[in-house]
């Protein structure tokens, strides 16, 4: 069995995730990336602790148009 914090580099974090689902700008731009732009910023949300970051960090994506 899978353990709950256990993920492989290509899923998304679920705060991210949810964050995403509430900004369609974000989740536009974030389609539109390349694999590697895509796995930078995935780096980056696995470091987030607080849902504020999160949300920064969405919204910083969907202004980057």
């Amino acid at each position: 069995m899978r353990d709950y914090y256990d993920f492989d580099d290509q899923e998304l974090p679920v705060g991210f995730s949810m964050a995403l689902a509430q900004n369609p700008a974000a989740l536009e731009r974030y389609a539109e990336m390349t694999p590697k732009e895509q796995e930078q910023l995935l780096r980056r949300t696995r470091e987030v602790e607080t849902r504020e970051e999160m949300r920064s960090i969405v919204r910083e994506l969907a202004r980057r148009r």
